[in-house]
């Protein structure tokens, strides 16, 4: 699930510019247990960013907040 969560933020941040959509307005949230996942995205995309640096798909910064 959480791969799952991780692929969904990177495909929004990166398709959002076609739905007129703006990066520097993206939230991530989520109730009860989809709060703990969302959560545990961000961990792993933290991790990403960690190791592949510059390459990662999208930073935990590019969410403008959790």
């Amino acid at each position: 699930m959480v791969k799952d969560v991780c692929q969904g933020i990177s495909f929004v941040y990166n398709n959002i510019v076609y739905y007129s959509g703006d990066t520097d307005r993206i939230y991530l949230m989520g109730q009860s247990a989809g709060a703990h996942i969302a959560g545990c995205a961000l961990l792993v995309l933290a991790i990403q960013e960690s190791v592949k640096g510059e390459n990662a798909s999208v930073k935990v910064s590019d969410l403008k907040a959790y």
